[in-house]
C-alpha cells in the first residue's frame, strides 16, 4: 500500500509525547529541542491512510502511523486529532521514542492540545540503564506530573538478548506512583520490593530519581552492619545537591551498643581545582572491642580533607588533612580512607599525615614546597617522636644541554624537622649534581657511566650523639659505571641472558654519627636498587667508599605468550658501615644474596618470588612469594611472607600468609573467603567469608569478618555486613 505523508499542526504529536513522558529529557536534550523548535515547528506524519472528516472535524491517520516532531518519533495503529475539541487520541501499539533514546508504550493515549492533561492505558516505558516502568494507567496532570496506577518498576532487563520476555530479578510494586517531570523524581505509595517474586521489604512511601535525573537531593539507601563493638548499626544518609558544582551528604548513625554518631562528606569543584572534606563526630566514652565503655564522655571525631587548585598551567597548590580525636577512633567507628593519597606524600598504613604544598612542573624541572605533620595510630601520641616538617623544599632540574655526551641534573633539597617535649630538632640543606650517559660498545655491551657530587649542611639540636646544638657540613662525591652484556637466542622460546655489574668509588665514610636518620629509617637493599651507585635512598645517609654489585638476569618468552624471568645478585663494599642497620642489607662488606623469580602462564597461573638469602649459608632471611590462578570456577590468590626476626623487630609478624579465594558456584552465586594467618602466634589476624549473588541488575552479599589484631584496648573484633545493590536504586550496606 502506498504511504501518505503530510505536514500537520505540531500539537498532534507533541501532546502525545508529553503525556507518555515518565521522565523529561535531560538538560542537554532540552537545549536541543528548543533549537529544533525554532527551526521547524511542524510535525511530519506518515501513514497508510490519512483522511479528514468535516463532522466532527477530525484528522485521522491509520495503518503504521509514524509521526516525527523535534526528534521524537510516534508510532501507532491509529491517530485521531479532533479539531473541535483539540484532543488527540492514539490507539493500537502506541510507541513514542524520545531523542535521548527513552521509549514509552501504551495501548491507548488521549491528551489535550495544551499538553497539560491526558490519559494513557496499558502504559510502559523503557528508560536508560535498563530501567522499565509499567502501569495500568497513566494520567497527566498540571503539565508536569504523571499519576501512575498499579505500578511496577525495575532496573533489570525484561527481555533477553534474543528479545524474548524474561522475569526480572527484582521489582518495585506500588499501588500508585507520581512522576514529576520538573524534578525528575518518582514517588511511590504502598511500595513492596520483590526479589525473584518474593516480597522482602515494604514501605508506605518511597521515592527515587529516574535514571535520567542526574544529581538530585534526597534520602540515599541506608548502611547496615553488626559488630561486637558498636552492636547493630544503622546509618541513614541524606544527599544534598547544593549546586551543579557542590554536594553534601550527611549520615546520622545509630549504634545499639554505643552513643550515636554523624558522618558527612562535602565535595566542591572549582574552575581551577577540587575540594573534598569528610568527617564524623560523636559525644561518647571510649570502648574496647567487646563494647565495654571506659573513660569520660567527650566530643570525638575525625576529619579527612584534601584540595588542589591550579595557579597556572605549570603550578598548583593544595593541602591534605588527616586528623582524629583519638588514635583508635578510626578502628572503633570503622572509618576508612586513611590510606587515600591527599598530596605528594603518603605514609605507611595506620598512620596519618597533614600536608600543605605548592608544586610546579615543566619539561625540565620540578619544584615542591611543603609542610607536614605526622601521627602514628598504632601508639599513643608522642610529640617528642613525631616531627613537624616546616618547610620541606625540593628542586630538581635537568640540564638540557648534554655535558660530555651525558645528562646532567641539579638537586636542591632542604628539610626542617621540629619536635616538642625534648625531641630532636634537625635542619638540613643539600645541593647536588649528577651526570650519567649510556653507550653501546662492540658486541652489544651496554655501558652506563655516572658521577655525582653533593654538599650537605646540618644543624642538630637535642640529639644524643651530638652536643646540645651543633652545626656542621658534609661533602660527598662518587664515580662509577653499570655494565650490561645481554645475550639473546630466538626460536620457539626467546631467551635473554644478561650479566650485570656495577663498580663505584666515592667518599670514604661519609656518614656522621651526629646526623639522625630522619628520611630513610626502614629501607632495604633489594633487586631494584642493587645496581644503584648510591643504594641508600633520600639524603640523611649515604653509601660511600668503594662498592660493587654483580648479578645475572634471565628472561624467556614463548610464542604462546608464556613468559618468565629470574634474577640473582649481590653487593660488596670495602669496609663495614655501622650507620646502616642489619635490615638495610648495606652495613657489612658483603650483602646477602638477592633473588627474584616471576612466571606468567596467562590467566591460568602467575607467580612471583622475591628472596633474600644469607651470604654465608644461603638460608632464607626474607621471602615474599605470591601465586594467582584461575581454574574453571575457582579464582585463588595467595601471598606468603617470612622475615628473619633480626630484620623486622617485634612490631611486624615474622611469618604470615594471605589467601583470597572466589568460587563461582553457578551463573549467579559465588563464595568468597580470605584470611591472613600469623604463623608465629598461630592466629588468624583477619578472616572474611561471604556469599554473593550477582547478575546484571542485582548484587546481594552477606559477609562475616573477624579481626584478631590487638591494638591496646581494641581487638579482636567481629561483625556481619549485608550488602544489597539494586540497579538505578542504589545500595544498602557498608563495610
Amino acid at each position: 500500500m502506498k504511504r501518505i505523508g503530510a505536514s500537520v499542526g505540531m500539537e498532534v504529536v507533541a501532546a502525545m509525547a508529553v503525556v507518555l513522558g515518565v521522565s523529561a529529557p535531560n538538560a542537554h536534550a532540552q537545549t536541543q529541542t528548543a533549537s529544533v523548535s525554532q527551526a521547524d515547528e511542524s510535525v511530519m506524519l506518515e501513514a497508510d491512510i490519512v483522511s479528514e472528516e468535516k463532522t466532527p472535524h477530525r484528522v485521522i491517520a491509520e495503518g503504521d502511523v509514524e509521526a516525527i516532531y523535534q526528534g521524537r518519533v510516534l508510532r501507532a495503529d491509529r491517530v485521531v486529532y479532533n479539531m473541535d475539541t483539540k484532543r488527540v487520541h492514539a490507539s493500537g501499539n502506541v510507541q513514542i521514542t524520545e531523542a535521548d533514546g527513552a521509549t514509552r508504550y501504551a495501548d491507548e493515549v488521549e491528551v489535550d492540545d495544551k499538553l497539560g492533561n491526558g490519559v494513557a492505558t496499558g502504559f510502559a516505558a523503557k528508560l536508560p540503564q535498563n530501567a522499565t516502568v509499567i502501569a495500568n494507567s497513566a494520567i497527566r496532570k498540571e503539565g508536569d506530573k504523571t499519576l501512575l496506577g498499579q505500578v511496577i518498576y525495575t532496573g533489570c532487563p525484561i527481555c533477553d538478548a534474543a528479545g524474548k520476555p524474561t522475569k526480572p530479578t527484582w521489582t518495585l510494586r506500588a499501588r500508585r506512583a507520581t512522576q514529576n517531570v520538573k524534578t525528575k523524581m518518582i514517588s511511590y505509595r504502598d511500595a513492596v520490593v520483590e526479589i525473584h517474586g518474593v516480597p522482602v521489604f515494604y514501605t508506605p512511601y518511597f521515592t527515587h530519581a529516574d535514571p535520567t535525573a542526574g544529581r538530585r537531593s534526597g534520602l540515599l539507601p541506608p548502611s547496615v552492619s553488626q559488630n561486637s563493638a558498636l552492636g547493630f548499626s544503622y546509618g541513614q544518609p541524606y544527599y544534598w545537591a547544593i549546586s551543579p558544582s557542590q554536594e553534601l551528604t550527611i549520615e546520622p548513625r545509630y549504634h545499639s551498643e554505643q552513643a550515636p554518631s554523624v558522618g558527612a562528606e562535602y565535595r566542591k569543584r572549582f574552575y581551577s581545582g577540587d575540594l573534598e572534606v569528610e568527617g564524623s563526630a560523636t559525644n561518647a566514652r571510649q570502648f574496647d572491642s567487646g563494647g565495654d565503655k571506659f573513660g569520660n564522655k567527650e566530643a570525638r571525631g575525625h576529619v579527612f580533607a584534601n584540595g588542589v587548585w591550579d595557579i597556572n598551567p605549570d603550578w598548583k597548590w593544595g593541602f591534605g588533612i588527616e586528623e582524629t580525636s583519638d588514635d583508635l577512633y578510626p578502628i572503633r567507628y570503622k572509618i576508612s580512607g586513611e590510606d587515600k593519597i591527599r598530596g605528594p606524600f603518603q605514609t605507611r598504613p595506620r598512620s596519618l599525615i597533614d600536608q600543605l604544598y605548592v608544586e610546579g612542573r615543566d619539561d625540565s624541572s620540578s619544584t615542591l614546597i611543603s609542610a607536614m605533620k605526622f601521627n602514628d595510630l598504632t601508639i599513643p601520641r608522642d610529640s617528642a617522636t613525631l616531627p613537624l616538617v616546616l618547610p620541606y623544599l625540593s628542586y630538581l632540574k635537568r640540564i638540557e644541554s648534554p655535558i660530555l655526551g651525558g645528562d646532567v641534573s641539579l638537586d636542591l633539597n632542604s628539610a626542617s624537622l621540629t619536635r616538642s617535649d625534648g625531641g630532636t630538632d634537625s635542619r638540613r640543606a643539600t645541593a647536588g649534581l649528577a651526570w650519567n650517559r649510556r653507550d653501546i660498545l662492540g658486541p652489544g655491551i651496554v655501558v652506563e657511566p655516572f658521577a655525582e657530587g653533593r654538599g650537605d649542611y646540618f644543624k642538630i639540636t637535642d640529639y644524643p650523639a651530638a652536643d646540645d646544638s651543633e652545626s656542621f657540613g658534609r661533602g660527598y662525591a662518587s664515580v662509577g659505571s653499570v655494565v650490561r652484556w645481554p645475550f639473546q637466542r630466538t626460536g620457539a622460546v626467546d631467551v635473554i641472558v644478561e650479566p650485570i655489574g656495577m663498580v663505584a668509588v666515592g667518599t670514604k665514610s661519609p656518614n656522621d654519627a651526629r646526623i639522625p636518620n630522619e628520611d630513610s629509617p626502614s629501607f632495604e637493599l633489594d633487586e631494584t636498587s642493587v645496581f644503584h651507585g648510591n643504594a641508600a635512598p633520600n639524603y640523611d645517609v649515604i653509601e660511600g667508599g668503594t662498592r660493587a654489585s654483580f648479578g645475572l638476569r634471565v628472561s624467556a618468552k614463548a610464542s604462546n605468550g608464556i613468559d618468565g624471568s629470574a634474577f640473582i645478585g649481590r653487593r660488596w663494599r670495602t669496609s663495614d658501615d655501622s650507620t646502616f642497620t642489619e635490615a638495610s642489607n648495606l652495613g657489612r662488606t658483603a650483602s646477602d644474596y638477592l633473588a627474584a623469580i616471576e612466571t606468567n602462564f596467562g590467566s591460568l597461573l602467575s607467580a612471583n618470588v622475591r628472596l633474600r638469602l644469607d651470604g654465608d649459608d644461603f638460608s632464607v632471611r626474607r621471602i615474599d612469594a605470591g601465586v594467582r590462578t584461575n581454574v574453571g570456577p575457582l579464582t585463588l590468590g595467595t601471598r606468603y611472607y617470612k622475615y628473619d626476626e633480626a630484620l623486622v623487630g617485634t612490631t611486624i609478624p615474622p611469618e604470615q600468609a594471605q589467601l583470597y579465594s572466589a568460587l563461582k558456584l553457578n551463573k549467579n552465586f559465588s563464595f568468597n573467603y580470605s584470611i591472613t594467618r600469623d604463623f608465629k602466634t598461630n592466629t588468624n589476624r583477619y578472616q572474611r567469608i561471604g556469599l554473593v549473588y550477582s547478575d546484571i541488575c542485582t548484587t546481594i552479599g552477606v559477609f562475616y569478618s573477624r579481626d584478631e589484631i590487638q591494638n591496646r584496648q581494641f581487638g579482636p573484633s567481629e561483625g556481619i555486613v549485608l550488602q544489597i545493590t539494586l540497579a538505578t536504586l542504589g545500595s544498602i550496606g557498608t563495610d
